[in-house]
C-alpha cells in the first residue's frame, strides 16, 4: 500500500490508467497474484492433516487481504492531498484546503508537508479535523497543547497524528534533501 501511495504521489509522472496485455486496468488486478482464492477448487483447499495449519493461516489472512484491496482501490481513485504551506510571513505553517494536482494544478506557495493521497471525501474530513484540532473538545489534549504552544510545529505534529489515525501517508520537506520525505519509512 505504501508503494502504491508513493507512486500516486508522483503525480503526472505516473500513468494510473495503463492496461495490461489482457486489457485490465490496475484496479482490476489488485492482489490477483496473492495466495490462491480460498473459494476456488485448488488442491490446498482440500485440507489434510499436514496442511491444516497453512489453510487456517490463509483464512486469517483473507480478511487482511480484502482490507488491503479496498485501501489500494481507494488510493487509486483519490489523488487528493492536504498540504501544509508557508503563510505570507513565511515563518508559520498553515494547513490549506484539500488539493489535487489533477484538478487544481500546481500550488503557488511552497509546500512544507503533505498528507495523502486520499479520496476527495477523506481529504475534506482530514482537513476539517486538522483545522479544528486545537479548538475541538474531542481533540486529544496533547494535540491541542501542541498547537497552542508552537503553532508551526504543533500543526505538523497534529497532522502526523491524524494521518497515522486515518491510515494515510505523511511527507515533510527536508531542505537538505531538496524534496519531500516520509520520515516514518526509515
Amino acid at each position: 500500500l505504501d508503494t502504491v501511495r508513493y507512486l500516486i504521489s508522483l503525480g503526472s509522472r505516473v500513468n494510473l490508467t495503463p492496461r495490461d496485455g489482457d486489457g485490465h486496468l490496475p484496479e482490476d488486478v489488485i492482489c490477483l497474484k496473492c495466495d490462491r482464492n480460498p473459494d476456488s477448487k485448488s488442491p490446498w483447499h482440500e485440507c489434510t492433516a499436514s496442511c491444516k495449519s497453512l489453510c487456517e493461516a490463509r483464512e486469517r489472512d483473507a480478511a487482511r487481504r480484502q482490507k488491503l484491496i479496498v485501501d489500494i482501490r481507494q488510493a487509486l481513485k483519490g489523488r487528493w492531498f492536504v498540504p501544509v504551506i508557508l503563510d505570507d510571513a513565511g515563518d508559520s505553517v498553515l494547513a490549506s484546503g484539500p488539493w489535487s494536482p489533477d484538478v487544481s494544478g500546481p500550488l503557488n506557495r511552497p509546500i512544507v508537508a503533505l498528507a495523502g493521497p486520499l479520496t476527495e471525501d477523506r481529504a475534506l474530513e482530514l482537513h476539517k479535523r486538522w483545522r479544528t484540532c486545537g479548538r475541538a473538545a474531542s481533540a486529544p489534549r496533547a494535540m491541542a497543547e501542541w498547537v497552542r504552544t508552537d503553532s508551526a510545529r504543533g500543526k505538523e505534529r497534529s497532522g502526523q497524528l491524524l494521518c497515522a489515525e486515518m491510515g494515510t501517508g505523511w511527507e515533510e520537506l527536508w531542505p537538505f534533501l531538496g524534496r519531500l520525505y516520509a520520515p516514518s519509512c526509515w
